[in-house]
């Protein structure tokens, strides 16, 4: 009779039902296997169902029925999976998230520690990119040679503790949501989770961690404009605590909220476009040391490239001094909307200045994104290694 219900298996999902069977005694009918909804196998997976079958049926078959049950049913939870005759949809789609949702954890870990040490590696060129962006006609050595003559060297890491207390959040926000939806993703599409995922899944995953990335990186990058800028102002802030006091005493809650709408415009489709060049790249070039640290600048880079002139006009808006309570008109807005930004940039510099600062923003991108995918895929896999 066993081997009668042999002959009909025909897919690797037959051939685990048929091996969970022999392995807890339940008998399972040539009718029970036509009726499982299935889907098309590849051709490798096919060959091999039809090689553990030729074993099952030949003369180590009394051997591999005695060991059957350690070799597939090393716990409930496997064997649950291994018998999906066993399950319905909605069960085999909640086990699928609880397993996406254990690995979550190292995404964020791992997100936290890349996203400190590219802070700290890209702080020097972020700080000129900004004078750059609001300052009229000042190049990068100009303002290399500014900093360096009136502020020293720790010029060049001022207004680092906002983005260094927020990007561990940021970073951990943006790799995590991106590592959990992509994971999501594929087990909704019921495709294997070693696969690699379609370049179209990879794109809207990094687009959700955009998404919610925007919620902390807004007011952490308004606080650490108004610090690098304040050098010009006559040195209005003392610390960041004295600056994150004056941006609330002077508004509330909502002076946070400036500048979140070129923010979220951002931050979409960088990180769509983030990780889906690195993505391509990586699997172009291979997952060596050098690769992904070439294929992460690259990422970088073109992401930063691509949304530029909005970053310009958010750093202006987020650069603008606060507004005295004495000095505001009711029904007056205290700074300009982005398209009033927009055209008094235009005016006032041309189309040059959505650009301005193109130069260092591509090699900090380059540099500060190669180490910081680097960093994550390392931390990561030292976190799988641990488990």
């Amino acid at each position: 009779q066993s081997r009668i219900i042999l002959e009909h298996v025909r897919t690797k999902t037959q051939l685990q039902t048929y091996i969970f069977s022999m392995s807890t005694n339940e008998a399972v009918t040539v009718s029970e296997l036509e009726r499982l909804d299935l889907e098309e196998e590849s051709e490798n997976a096919s060959i091999a169902a039809m090689g553990v079958k030729a074993m099952l049926g030949g003369p180590i078959a009394p051997f591999l029925h005695r060991n059957i049950d350690q070799a597939r049913c090393a716990s409930q939870k496997e064997s649950i999976q291994t018998h999906p005759s066993k399950l319905s949809h909605l069960e085999e789609g909640l086990i699928e998230i609880v397993d996406v949702l254990e690995e979550s954890p190292n995404d964020f870990l791992a997100g936290t520690v890349a996203g400190m040490a590219g802070v700290i590696a890209g702080s020097p060129a972020d700080i000129v990119k900004v004078r750059m962006q609001t300052s009229a006609n000042a190049s990068a050595m100009q303002v290399v040679r500014q900093l360096s003559s009136t502020e020293g060297f720790l010029g060049f890491y001022r207004g680092l503790l906002s983005p260094l207390l927020s990007v561990g959040l940021q970073n951990a926000i943006v790799f995590g949501v991106y590592g959990t939806s992509l994971k999501l993703m594929q087990s909704v599409r019921n495709r294997d989770l070693m696969e690699k995922a379609p370049l179209s899944q990879v794109i809207g995953a990094g687009a959700l961690s955009g998404l919610a990335n925007c919620i902390v990186v807004s007011p952490s990058e308004l606080v650490k404009i108004q610090l690098q800028v304040d050098e010009g102002r006559g040195h209005r802030y003392k610390n960041l605590l004295h600056c994150c006091r004056s941006l609330y005493r002077n508004g509330g809650l909502r002076e946070f909220s400036r500048g979140f709408c070129p923010t979220l415009l951002r931050e979409i489709p960088s990180g769509g476009i983030y990780f889906g060049a690195y993505e391509f790249f990586k699997r172009r070039w291979g997952d060596s040391h050098s690769s992904i640290l070439m294929a992460g600048g690259l990422g970088g880079v073109i992401a930063w490239v691509l949304i530029f002139p909005l970053d310009v006009v958010k750093s202006n808006i987020q650069s603008y001094p606060l507004v005295p309570r004495d000095d505001r008109t009711v029904g007056s807005r205290l700074y300009p909307t982005m398209s009033e930004c927009t055209l008094d940039l235009y005016k006032r510099q041309g189309m040059s200045v959505f650009f301005r600062g193109i130069g260092i923003c591509a090699v900090r991108g380059f540099f500060v994104n190669g180490i910081i995918f680097f960093t994550q895929e390392a931390t990561l896999r030292f976190l799988r290694e641990q488990r």
